[in-house]
């Protein structure tokens, strides 16, 4: 429980030292259709209209599988939990919020993307 505590905490530091230099990053948000866990790739899709992800779109995430940024959103009637979790942990039809720059987002809308964080919410059972 501490292991993921720290986890998340080193999360929300390593995007609050890239916010300082400059560089922002935007959540955007769509659907799990695939894990290619040889190449560290999620293929998403757009969960409305006005998804980033209108056309399936490959997430690259070796960075934030490097950066311990793949995490698991538990949320229940009491708090929010963030807590580490592996790419075999991502389920297709999870509910996925990538976090992109600038770059990156417009990179996505050509069909493939570097993603620093993702955050995965699995649907409910």
């Amino acid at each position: 429980m501490g292991r993921r505590i720290f986890a998340a905490m080193l999360s929300v530091l390593a995007l609050a030292v890239l916010a300082a230099c400059g560089e922002s990053y935007t959540e955007y948000s769509g659907v799990v259709q695939s894990v290619d866990l040889e190449h560290q790739i999620i293929y998403v899709v757009g969960d409305g209209e006005e998804s980033l992800f209108q056309n399936p779109c490959a997430v690259d995430c070796r960075n934030a599988v490097e950066h311990d940024s793949v995490m698991l959103l538990d949320a229940d009637s009491a708090s929010l939990n963030l807590s580490s979790i592996d790419l075999a942990d991502i389920w297709e039809g999870d509910r996925v919020d990538v976090f992109l720059n600038d770059t990156q987002a417009h990179k996505a809308m050509e069909g493939y993307a570097e993603a620093y964080q993702i955050q995965i919410s699995h649907p409910d059972t």
